[in-house]
């Protein structure tokens, strides 16, 4: 006679950010202070050491100031999302953020200034 066992598989709900994502990271990195584009984030992640297969393209986008097609944003987007979680595997949310603001004086800074650049209106 076989014997059976009964055993318990015990499941870790991880506090998961919400779904809401409009093509910035605000809700991944918090409210306020962090309202991270997803290029942006894209290169803060590469500092962390996570390297996705669109950073040809958001190298592109942050230094040569060469904004990407619409299908091509869709594509960083999502792998900002992915990097995030990958990120997150590695490092608290808290973590990141200190990290994020150590980089940010350093280099950061002038990623951000060129998405800046090139989402305000020329004026005349």
């Amino acid at each position: 006679m076989e014997e059976v066992k009964n055993t318990q598989t015990k499941t870790e709900v991880q506090d998961k950010p919400e779904t809401g994502y409009e093509g910035d990271l605000k809700t991944l990195m918090g409210e306020g202070k962090y309202n991270l584009s997803a290029p942006l984030f894209l290169m803060f992640a590469e500092y962390l050491g996570y390297v996705g297969k669109v950073l040809e393209w958001v190298d592109d986008w942050c230094v040569a100031k060469k904004k990407p097609e619409e299908w091509k944003i869709k594509f960083i987007e999502t792998e900002a999302i992915v990097a995030f979680n990958e990120c997150r595997k590695k490092f608290t949310e808290k973590r990141m953020r200190e990290l994020y603001d150590s980089l940010y004086e350093v280099i950061l800074f002038l990623y951000d200034e060129n998405l800046k650049a090139m989402e305000s209106p020329i004026e005349d």
